[in-house]
C-alpha cells in the first residue's frame, strides 16, 4: 500500500511546474494551509529533484 505524501504548498511558479510535470496535485484541506500532494514518496523524490535543478538553473543564470 502506497500513501500519499502531502507538504505545505508553496506560491511560486516553478514549483508550480515541477508539480504538475511529476503529476502532482494542490490540495485544499478544510481549516488548512494549501498543501502539494504527490501519489509516493518516489513522486515526492521526483519533485525534489526537479525543484533542485531548476533552482541550480537560476542561480548559474544570476
Amino acid at each position: 500500500m502506497r500513501l500519499s505524501v502531502r507538504v505545505k504548498a508553496v506560491d511560486d511558479p516553478t514549483a508550480m511546474r515541477c508539480l504538475i510535470a511529476v503529476g502532482g496535485e494542490t490540495v485544499y484541506p478544510i481549516g488548512k494551509s494549501p498543501q502539494f500532494r504527490f501519489a509516493s514518496n518516489c513522486t515526492y523524490n521526483e519533485y525534489r529533484k526537479l525543484m533542485r535543478q531548476a533552482k541550480a538553473k537560476d542561480n548559474s543564470i544570476s
